[in-house]
């Protein structure tokens, strides 16, 4: 998964004080230090990949339509890269060939809001508590 991000300068009207999220439009506007950050939704592509400019470009038509957005303020769009496993869950779980290594990743974005299941299953685990077969989808050595 990856993204892009730029930053807008300031125009006259209404000051936007908070994150807005405009799923229709398929971004979230949120107000910086520099003036205004434009976030767009997942593009599916490899990881080098070059850059498509397309969906910052109409996300950005979207967000001119609903908030005055000053001009770009940065050369280039910054292109963030979203590390997704395939199944789309998380790995919770002692590392494969490696005791005493505990992992706990690829929450796809959702990572503040999960911690706390995952450090209960985290903890089970570490403490062999309750049945490990309960979170055999979590297991890292699943794809290996």
């Amino acid at each position: 998964e990856r993204g892009y991000h730029m930053h807008y300068g300031a125009v006259d009207g209404p000051a936007l004080n908070r994150p807005i999220y405009d799923t229709g439009g398929g971004y979230v506007l949120s107000p910086m230090a520099r003036g205004l950050r434009l976030t767009t939704g997942v593009e599916l592509d490899e990881r080098d990949a070059p850059p498509r400019p397309l969906q910052l470009d109409l996300a950005e038509a979207r967000a001119r339509e609903a908030v005055g957005l000053g001009p770009r303020l940065d050369p280039q769009p910054w292109l963030g890269r979203r590390p997704t496993l395939p199944d789309s869950r998380p790995m919770i779980g002692q590392a494969p060939r490696h005791p005493g290594l505990w992992l706990a990743l690829g929450h796809q974005h959702i990572g503040f809001s999960t911690a706390p299941g995952t450090a209960r299953i985290l903890g089970e685990l570490m403490c062999g508590a309750g049945d490990p077969a309960r979170h055999a989808a979590f297991r890292p050595g699943r794809f290996i």
